[in-house]
């Protein structure tokens, strides 16, 4: 009977996989950079009102990334998801503009979405082009 003893392996970072060495590479730089800038300039850096701002404009692409996630697990892409973004954020202004109230804009915003995300769904499901030709053609 042959020795069947597998060995361990040495540890540490060459075992983990490609994409977990690219993450935390990835955090380490982010925290690198965190970390020369408040050394660079702490008083600017680090006031609550800079980090405040850069959590405000974190957070749509924060959500937009979570939506996104979905998709990218199932087997997909949606390359059309900036372009509802900035879609919505037009709609938004020239609603307000034309003086309708923000709980309505921000209605036809989300009935907007739906129909872009219906008519995705449409081209790949229903006539089954490619999810990548039909978000791209959608933009």
């Amino acid at each position: 009977m042959a020795n069947k003893i597998k060995t361990a392996g040495k540890g540490g970072f060459s075992d983990l996989s490609a994409a977990t060495r690219r993450a935390i590479f990835s955090v380490c730089v982010l925290v690198a950079l965190f970390a020369l800038f408040a050394i660079m300039s702490p008083d600017k850096f680090l006031a609550a009102t800079n980090l405040q701002n850069l959590l405000q404009q974190v957070v749509t692409y924060t959500i937009i990334g979570c939506g996104l996630s979905f998709c990218l697990v199932c087997g997909g892409n949606d390359l059309s998801a900036g372009a509802s973004m900035a879609l919505s954020g037009i709609i938004v202004v020239n609603l307000l503009i034309m003086g309708l109230p923000l709980w309505l804009c921000i209605v036809l915003c989300l009935v907007m979405g739906i129909l872009t995300g219906v008519m995705n769904g449409f081209f790949i499901e229903i006539l089954g082009v490619v999810p990548f030709v039909a978000t791209l053609a959608t933009q």
